[in-house]
């Protein structure tokens, strides 16, 4: 959103196709204290980037051509999930790290007063025990809340790669929020630092037990 912006101005809206291979390698000459603006033109192929380090009185610009987009983007609604838990990013990305060592499918299980994370590999099976906890630091960080609609336990496995994927945004903000219900994807959301500058929503869709199915039908 544009509170997130020192500086803003759209004039109409448009949507940019953009190579996030291409444009991770042009962030690499991008400094911690260096100020980014990016300019972008209707009917243009490229979109320009500036970064300017004050201190150091350097400026390194950049043009990164735009890919072609084929269809529209995707909007995903909001909706209204059974269950969703707000934890720390940093415990989130970790889990994920270590629990990928075990094993590639995570399940989660969430019920009133808890969450469960299980995973079962070669080398046997882990579980993580979240409860929810209002105790640490005073802008909520450290808290764990789970808040519940269900009528009945909620119960769905994912893959750890993409998962893995997601908690890469884990420096955008201090809590992330995990929304489920039953056959819909798992949504994973991050705020920019506040819930006001916008927000980094990734969707998973849960995986089928293709043998439960076959059963069924």
């Amino acid at each position: 959103r544009n509170k997130a912006f020192e500086s803003f101005k759209v004039q109409k809206e448009m949507s940019l196709g953009l190579s996030m291979d291409h444009l991770s390698k042009i962030f690499r000459v991008c400094g911690n204290d260096d100020q980014l603006s990016l300019r972008v033109e209707a009917g243009q192929e490229t979109i320009f980037l500036a970064f300017e380090d004050e201190k150091a009185k350097t400026d390194k610009l950049a043009e990164l051509k735009l890919m072609e987009l084929e269809q529209e983007p995707l909007g995903i609604g909001d909706m209204d999930y059974d269950a969703t838990i707000k934890m720390p990013c940093a415990e989130f990305q970790k889990m994920t790290r270590d629990l990928g060592q075990i094993g590639e499918t995570v399940t989660i299980r969430v019920s009133k007063d808890s969450v469960r994370f299980s995973v079962t590999g070669d080398l046997g099976t882990v579980e993580i025990v979240q409860r929810p906890r209002n105790e640490g630091s005073d802008s909520g960080a450290d808290r764990v809340t789970i808040d519940y609609r269900g009528s009945e336990n909620v119960e769905l496995s994912f893959q750890l790669r993409f998962l893995g994927l997601f908690a890469k945004a884990a420096p955008l903000c201090e809590q992330v929020q995990l929304s489920l219900s039953a056959g819909v994807p798992l949504r994973v959301h991050f705020d920019f630092e506040a819930e006001s500058n916008g927000f980094l929503r990734f969707f998973l869709a849960p995986r089928v037990d293709d043998s439960s199915t076959q059963r069924q039908l």
